[in-house]
């Protein structure tokens, strides 16, 4: 029993996983097609979204360096009116320094005019008012260029935004986003397509009981297309199927061809044994085809289920020949390990199977 353990653990072919994995092309064209496109549609819908923010910030932009063209035109009218005040400020400065000598002089000579004072008083006033006029000037300028500076400061803000928004996005990205998007929808088929032949407890293909228990194939009816899927299938699907071995069988000379080679394998005056995990139904199916060809006074075959469900069966097996007779995709490995493991227990002469 380790033997053909062994033996099977080595048949895990690579380039079985890859035709089975091929053969579902069309899921897997999808797949590849589904994730190019969400990635791919994502990155772009982003991108776009951005570009939508990048024409908001062009217009704020305008609107603050319209701001600062307005701005500096009121701080150069605030700056022409300002030297023109500290002109007429350094003239009354003048005129009130030539009058102050004025009645310094008159003082000295105990002549002084009262008009000249009333004079002087009103240039001081005057002189105080032109003065806090320089002082409102003086600080409307230093507000409009604290307003500038502000300004100035935000239209390269945005400018630095607009251009790291650009430089993230472009159609290379989308690209690149769209054959990741590719090679994941890719993989994740593959991934189940992996489960699905690796784990999914069930004979793989006609030539598993032949490599697992070392016994010959006599024969094989498999075909995994129905009719309506078999009018479906294009040149790929024929090319694929071609590279994995499978052909669309003729049942009436594989039972025929069977038949000969169980008549030649067989030991003489011993009944044969249809049995195998499968209903007992399609056993008895395979057992009336095969009796159809083989000779009427030699060698009979009669149907029984599964010897380790049944009893009488059971008890038949070492007067018999054995046939094993499976179905692809639908008899589990592990029920079969269990008959085949009794009949090897049992010294039962297997002369081979046949699959469905």
């Amino acid at each position: 029993m380790e033997d053909y353990e062994e033996q099977y653990e080595e048949t895990l072919s690579i380039k079985e996983l890859c035709l089975y994995i091929l053969r579902g092309w069309r899921p897997l064209l999808i797949a590849v097609l589904v994730g190019a496109v969400l990635l791919g549609g994502f990155k772009l819908v982003s991108g776009l979204a951005a570009g939508e923010e990048l024409v908001m910030t062009e217009e704020e932009l305008a609107s603050a360096q319209s701001t600062i063209a307005g701005n500096e035109t009121t701080i150069a009218n605030d700056q022409t009116s300002l030297t023109a005040k500290q002109a007429e400020l350094e003239g009354l400065e003048q005129t009130l320094a030539d009058y102050q000598s004025t009645l310094e002089l008159a003082m000295a000579v105990e002549n002084v005019d009262g008009e000249m004072i009333l004079t002087i008083l009103e240039l001081n006033d005057t002189i105080a008012s032109v003065q806090s006029q320089i002082s409102s000037a003086n600080q409307s300028i230093n507000s409009q260029n604290s307003e500038i500076s502000s300004l100035q400061s935000t239209p390269e803000s945005l400018r630095a935004s607009m251009e790291e928004t650009v430089s993230n996005f472009s159609m290379k990205d989308v690209i690149v986003y769209a054959i990741v998007g590719a090679v994941l929808g890719f993989l994740v088929v593959c991934v189940v397509d992996f489960c699905r032949w690796f784990f999914g407890g069930t004979l793989r293909g006609p030539e598993v009981l032949a490599d697992r228990y070392a016994l010959p194939l006599l024969g094989s009816v498999y075909y995994p297309y129905t009719e309506e899927q078999e009018k479906k299938r294009n040149k790929l699907d024929r090319l694929l199927d071609r590279l994995s071995g499978i052909e669309k069988p003729e049942p009436e000379k594989e039972y025929a061809l069977t038949a000969a080679k169980l008549q030649v394998l067989s030991k003489e005056g011993r009944r044969l044994m249809v049995t195998g995990t499968l209903e007992k139904q399609r056993l008895e199916e395979v057992c009336q085809a095969l009796n159809q060809c083989l000779p009427a006074d030699g060698q009979t075959a009669f149907a029984a289920e599964n010897p380790m469900r049944d009893p009488d069966a059971m008890l038949q097996v070492s007067g018999c020949d054995i046939l094993l007779v499976e179905g692809v995709r639908k008899s589990r490995s592990a029920e079969v390990d269990e008959l085949f493991r009794f009949l090897h227990l049992s010294q039962a002469n297997i002369v081979g199977t046949f699959m469905l």
